[in-house]
């Protein structure tokens, strides 16, 4: 459609940097470190999202270790929800994830905590609304992998060549 065509030559790639810059900034803010989003893009007509190369610091800064990595991650929206006001996916791939968890000496994880550090002002964005309307009917995962330490246990596994399909 012709909609569609405008929106390509002249929103997409305007709108691609905003989603790349928000969605590094916003995942940097809550997870209290270093993310790394190499781009967002999203599609029409039939709205998908896909985000490129994104990488999450196992600590602080990403030269430390990677705790999330990901070749690409999609979500497709169902427009029809969108319209009515639910977010609905209909479909997840992740490919090529691999995830790193440890424990430290003292049992303290790498994982992010999503506790404030500071008091803020109340937002006006309600989470739990949309996590009601939020619908994920098909997860695929694909080359993914899991690494998992335990330095106060001494245990150590490795989960490669993960692939799961599930919805």
């Amino acid at each position: 459609t012709f909609a569609t065509l405008g929106y390509y030559l002249f929103f997409a790639e305007m709108v691609d940097r905003w989603l790349t810059n928000m969605a590094q900034t916003t995942l940097t803010e809550q997870l209290q470190r270093e993310v790394s989003v190499e781009q967002v893009h999203l599609s029409f007509p039939n709205p998908k999202l896909v985000i490129s190369n994104v990488a999450i610091a196992r600590q602080q800064k990403l030269s430390e270790g990677v705790l999330l990595s990901a070749k690409t991650l999609q979500a497709r929206v169902l427009l029809r929800n969108l319209l009515a006001g639910q977010i609905a996916i209909d479909n997840i791939f992740l490919d090529a994830p691999v995830i790193w968890v440890e424990f430290d000496e003292q049992g303290h994880s790498n994982l992010p905590t999503f506790e404030s550090k500071e008091p803020k002002e109340p937002s006006k964005f309600d989470a739990s609304a949309i996590v009601k309307r939020l619908v994920f009917p098909d997860i695929r995962l694909r080359n993914g992998s899991i690494h998992f330490a335990h330095r106060q246990l001494q245990l150590a596994a490795d989960i490669p060549d993960l692939n799961i399909a599930g919805s």
